[in-house]
């Protein structure tokens, strides 16, 4: 990851990459079929922890809440892993490429599942779509950000936290499941 950060997504080449590491292109490819693979390792990982969060929520607990409890359970979980975080999500955002890869649709798509599974039979049939889109480039944004930043200053999933509870309270006094007003955070106006 330290070549492809240093030299960018596009300035670098499976076999340079594989002669960084000591090993053969073959073995490379085996673990690795396309260079996005190495770039994209770590937040599988975190798509896969994501679901089960997800899978195993209270029913009654805010889709929101659990959103995102699930999202920053998974980056608290990749703490001793956070370099390599980083370098993935700056190559990310730095890189058209992997911005609208399907890797990105991957993490939209498991939102909306579970908003589908969990919002009223009742709502706007895209409300899943619309809010899993919000969702998904809210936590993008942040991650860009935190990546930005000085290491050790702030951990990704405080970060992520902050900005999906100001996601969340930003366009309304209600939350997105609809059951009615909530205490409003500390600092929100009316």
């Amino acid at each position: 990851m330290a070549l492809l950060a240093e030299r960018g997504y596009a300035g670098c080449t499976m076999a340079e990459l594989a002669r960084e590491l000591g090993i053969s292109v073959r073995t490379l490819h085996r673990y690795f079929p396309v260079k996005a693979d190495i770039v994209w390792s770590p937040i599988e990982r975190v798509l896969d922890d994501r679901r089960a969060v997800l899978d195993a929520s209270d029913p009654d607990e805010p889709p929101m809440d659990v959103l995102r409890r699930a999202i920053c359970s998974s980056l608290r979980d990749m703490a001793a892993d956070q370099e390599h975080l980083r370098a993935a999500v700056r190559l990310v955002s730095a890189t058209p490429e992997l911005a609208v890869s399907e890797r990105i649709r991957l993490g939209t798509d498991v939102n909306r599942d579970f908003l589908a599974r969990r919002l009223p039979d009742n709502a706007w049939p895209p409300l899943a779509e619309v809010l899993s889109a919000a969702i998904s480039a809210t936590t993008m944004a942040a991650m860009s950000w935190w990546a930005d930043q000085p290491p050790g200053v702030h951990a990704p999933h405080t970060v992520v936290d902050e900005a999906l509870r100001k996601l969340q309270w930003g366009f309304t006094d209600h939350p997105i499941d609809g059951s009615g007003p909530q205490d409003h955070p500390p600092g929100h106006r009316r």
